[in-house]
């Protein structure tokens, strides 16, 4: 019996139901969505690179104008350059002798009533000129040189308001033979007070704008730097050599006031923040629309790390742009571009503010957004309502559907266009009037067959068209197995009645059987346990046996150690042996020399006379008692040499029997080691045969739980025969198949 709490628990809880025409809805409109978020993706992509690259590309633009513009104004240095060495060129060619007379290159012709005739013209005669930049006699081409340069650096300064000096600076004795300082220089104050400044050669020979223009024969240009004249200008200095046949005789040197670099800003209203600069290739500031930065170096206007990177990209001499952080802090966007001048480069500079150039990309992006969003909310209003328009019938057929599921074939529709939904309408139908056909045979026919009735009729295929069949054909397939089960059923029946017989017969044989194997292994139970008791002295004799082994190593390993000392006592023997081998062999050389020294003795005696007998006596006993020491010594040297081979044999003995002794340890140590494994089977035989005749205990414990099952099992038998009679007679009720394919 359920009860209410599990009645609730088997209900599902019903989902929150969403429509179609919603679902449809967010799906079409999540589609158009991501598609406009695509495509507005990509448009703001495209537009923010293409805005870029424009931005760049105007950039990019205005720095080659501020090139072409610093190009101009170094060209017209050099051309007022080159027009100032031009204009002096003639003097090179002369070789005219101070008091000379001047060369007259020129031929002056009359034209007069149409025709040219030569006029005459007297030449200057014969004087003295001298120099008005050295005190000394000049030839006349040099006053004349003199003159024209003058008048150059004259010129030159007054038409040019931004160039503030102008100078001719000389090798030694390249002019006037034999003057080393000879450096005229104009500047823009001297000109309005008439004075020319000449240098001394020790002045500039040494310095770079000079020394690099004299070894590259190509126009250099200084650093920037502030004149002395007027410390408020920021000024360079221009180079150009003055070169005739090969001959390097000096350089043009024209001063220009960086202010003429003004006409170089540039204007954006969209870059409030852009400033124009133009850099040496040190990053020394030459000219800066930003006034903080005239007079410094890039590296006071960035950090040390962007920088580096910057001066490493400019060692490349090819433009490039960037982004760093300048000192303050805040983020530029930098364009460099170089500028090549004679051997000297300089970089035109471009900077905008970052956050200004990502203002308009932004502002892009911003409008594509809203224009997207736009779009998508639009696209999401009008797919709805266009749908749920178009699937309002199909709410109908939901409906229809449920009232299907539930078991009600009461459905009207009332949709008749002639579309797809019209054609599910239809079809709806059809299915309701066929499954309610096939609902009544398939009751019809179940009737019969809950009844026992296993042979009703399936032949008509009529209400089961198409994959409706199997239905029929499974219900034909269950007849058959049901008539077949209950058909097995009765034989089995049968079969489990006598097989219940012979378990019954079975049983009571096995226990009898059982109770004498029980008798049995009690008896052999008991006889494993004396087995195991005299196993186990067997292990103990054996642990006494491997002890006294042990002990018995230990004897003859201390045997060895006494042997050994004896051994070292023999060796010492035998040294001390021959010590006293030495001594003896002492004694006969001393026995022998006083035996010689009797005879002498006795010699002397006897040409003594009468004098000398009492001296013979003595001689005679001395000898005497010398050829006794020698006796003696020699019998003792005998002695000590038989001890010396006695102690040797002795020694010999001692070996053999410490070989004896280590042969008797090492089998004492196998024997040892022979009882131990003895021992150790023996605990290990010992502790199987406890394991086994717990085994057999729990052998006759089974055994005489098999009689009681056995026993049990014969009452059982009893009762199933009983309960297979009653099976067959219910069986035999059912009308079953006979004949089966």
């Amino acid at each position: 019996m359920k009860t209410k709490d599990a009645k609730t628990l088997s209900k599902p809880k019903k989902a929150k139901k969403t429509s179609l025409s919603t679902r449809l809805s967010l799906s079409l409109g999540t589609l158009g969505f991501l598609v406009i978020l695509g495509l507005s993706y990509a448009i703001v992509d495209l537009g923010s690179q293409s805005t870029k690259k424009n931005l760049d590309k105007n950039m990019d633009d205005l720095l080659s104008l501020t090139g072409e513009n610093t190009n101009e104004i170094l060209g017209q240095v050099t051309t007022l350059s080159g027009s100032m060495k031009e204009s002096i060129s003639f003097v090179w060619g002369q070789d005219d002798k101070i008091g000379g007379v001047p060369g007259n290159p020129w031929t002056i012709n009359l034209k007069k009533d149409g025709n040219v005739n030569k006029q005459h013209v007297t030449q200057m005669s014969g004087t003295t000129f001298r120099s008005r930049i050295v005190d000394r006699a000049v030839p006349a081409s040099r006053y004349n040189m003199e003159v024209v340069m003058m008048d150059s650096m004259y010129a030159t300064i007054q038409s040019n308001p931004n160039i503030t000096g102008v100078g001719y600076f000389y090798e030694p004795g390249k002019v006037i033979e034999g003057v080393t300082d000879y450096a005229p220089y104009m500047s823009f104050k001297s000109v309005q007070t008439r004075d020319i400044l000449n240098y001394s050669y020790d002045y500039y020979k040494d310095k770079a704008y000079y020394t690099d223009a004299k070894n590259s024969l190509k126009t250099t240009i200084t650093s920037a730097y502030n004149p002395e004249e007027d410390p408020t200008k920021t000024c360079v200095t221009i180079c150009d050599p003055i070169v005739a046949d090969n001959d390097f005789k000096g350089v043009v040197t024209i001063e220009l006031d960086l202010a003429s670099f003004n006409v170089l800003k540039h204007e954006d209203a969209r870059f409030p923040s852009l400033f124009t600069s133009v850099m040496d290739n040190e990053g020394n500031f030459l000219y800066a629309s930003n006034e903080a930065l005239k007079g410094k170096n890039l590296a006071d206007a960035s950090n040390k790390e962007d920088f580096g990177r910057i001066t490493e990209k400019m060692k490349e001499g090819k433009a490039f742009h960037t982004v760093a952080v300048n000192s303050s802090g805040a983020k530029r966007r930098l364009y460099f571009a170089p500028t090549q001048f004679g051997n000297t480069t300089w970089w035109s500079l471009m900077s905008i503010a970052d956050a200004e150039y990502q203002r308009v990309t932004k502002k892009l992006i911003l409008t594509s957004v809203i224009i997207g969003l736009s779009g998508v909310l639009l696209l999401i209003a009008s797919t709805y309502f266009f749908v749920k328009k178009t699937l309002a019938p199909l709410k109908m057929m939901a409906i229809a559907g449920d009232k299907l599921s539930s078991g009600d074939f009461n459905i009207e529709s009332r949709y008749t266009k002639n579309d797809e939904i019209g054609d599910l309408a239809k079809s709806l139908k059809n299915v309701t009037i066929r499954v309610k056909g096939i609902i009544g045979d398939l009751g019809e026919k179940l009737g019969a067959v809950s009844k026992g009735n296993f042979r009703v009729d399936l032949s008509d295929e009529t209400n089961y068209p198409g994959d409706y069949r199997p239905i029929l054909i499974s219900l034909r397939e269950i007849t058959k197995d049901l008539s077949r089960t209950m058909t097995e059923i009765k034989h089995s029946a049968e079969e489990v009645n006598a097989g219940a017989e012979q378990v019954s017969n079975g049983a009571q044989e096995l226990s009898q059987g059982s109770t004498e194997q029980a008798s049995s292994i009690q008896e052999l139970g008991a006889t494993m346990n004396d087995i195991s008791v005299k196993i186990k002295g067997t292990a103990e004799q054996s642990m006494d046996a491997n002890r006294l082994s042990i002990e018995a190593g230990d004897a003859v390993e201390e045997s060895n150690k006494k042997m050994e000392e004896m051994s070292e006592a023999m060796r010492e023997i035998t040294e001390k042996s021959n010590e006293i081998s030495k001594i003896i062999k002492t004694i006969d050389d001393i026995a022998f020399q006083t035996n010689i020294l009797s005879l002498n003795a006795a010699i002397e005696a006897a040409r003594a006379g009468e004098a000398g007998k009492g001296f013979a006596v003595v001689a005679d006993e001395v000898g005497n008692l010398a050829q006794k020491s020698a006796k003696a010594a020699q019998n003792t040297s005998n002695l000590i040499e038989e001890t010396i081979n006695a102690v040797s044999k002795g020694a010999k003995i001692s070996s053999e029997t410490v070989e004896s002794m280590e042969l008797v340890k090492s089998k004492a140590k196998d024997i040892s080691e022979i009882i131990g494994k003895i021992s150790k089977a023996s605990e290990e035989e010992s502790e199987g045969l406890q394991q086994l005749t717990i085994g057999v205990d729990q052998i006759s414990s089974v055994v005489q739980t098999n009689s009681a099952t056995a026993e049990e099992s014969a009452a059982a038998s009893e009762e199933l025969s009983g309960q297979a009679n009653i099976m067959h007679e219910l069986v035999s009720k059912f009308q079953v198949i006979e004949h089966e394919e």
